[in-house]
């Protein structure tokens, strides 16, 4: 085979960087003490940082009837997940449940991560 000869250019384009590292951050501390017909105040469950958002969320276990995960952007870009809602009457109990949050980056194949708390609610 005989040798190719001449000039070329070779243009070499920057790939996508990766993103920031994927963290989940529970919360510590007491578990949430909320009571019925009274509104939460935005107990915090988790803090997420780096990865891609948005970022998707799955419950796992149950939250009491009337509370729900709500999701709140910081001004750096990370984002808490709370909980929000009233617990409905009748629905006092100790609730066992967990935030699995995945981000959207192709990277990571979607990183995940779960924070598990239980919340307390009395009459």
């Amino acid at each position: 085979m005989a040798p190719i000869t001449g000039n070329f250019t070779v243009n070499v384009k920057a790939g996508t960087p990766p993103p920031p590292d994927f963290d989940v951050e529970p919360q510590e501390g007491a578990e949430p003490q909320e009571t019925e017909g009274v509104a939460v105040a935005d107990d915090l469950v988790c803090h997420v940082t780096g990865g891609t958002p948005p970022y998707n969320f799955t419950l796992g276990g149950a939250l009491p009837p009337g509370v729900a995960l709500d999701e709140k952007t910081n001004p750096d870009g990370s984002v808490d997940v709370v909980l929000s809602g009233t617990p409905e009457a009748g629905s006092a109990g100790d609730y066992d449940f967990s935030v699995t949050v995945n981000d959207s980056s192709p990277q990571t194949a979607g990183a995940s991560a779960t924070a598990r708390r239980k919340i307390q609610v009395s009459r």
